[in-house]
């Protein structure tokens, strides 16, 4: 949760301050948005290479009733001869769903970098001279 804020400080630091609630609100939508889009993203990759993993691995498998039955009732539908297939299926296609967050990590990392970089801490100094100056 504390990256989430880092995010709105680093809105309020480079946009001007007449901006910084449209900002915000674009920022909390697209963090909203992207995590219900990339959700389903996930889904539907998972779905599919898992079938395709289980064609591979276990093509005697019914694979409308594994995925149905999930990873946890994998064990009730399969035999116990399919089982390391099927699990090895489900192993390649978890992989694929972490190199899919990898990729959109890396991908949020090269838009950060054209934020550009400002000093988010106030300097010492100049709240000095600028109190001086107000007397």
């Amino acid at each position: 949760m504390l990256t989430l804020n880092k995010t709105i400080i680093a809105i309020q630091t480079n946009l001007l301050p007449a901006v910084v609630p449209i900002g915000q609100a674009l920022l909390i939508f697209q963090q909203t948005f992207g995590g219900a889009f990339f959700l389903a993203i996930a889904q539907t990759l998972f779905n599919s290479s898992l079938a395709d993993a289980l064609r591979q691995f276990a093509p005697e498998v019914d694979i409308e009733s594994i995925v149905h039955a999930g990873a946890n009732g994998v064990r009730n539908v399969v035999s116990a001869h399919d089982l390391p297939a099927v699990i090895r299926a489900y192993s390649q296609s978890v992989n694929h769903e972490f190199y899919m967050a990898t990729a959109c990590s890396s991908l949020t990392l090269i838009t950060c970098l054209g934020m550009g970089w400002k000093k988010v801490t106030k300097d010492k100094g100049k709240e000095a001279r600028d109190s001086t100056a107000e007397n």
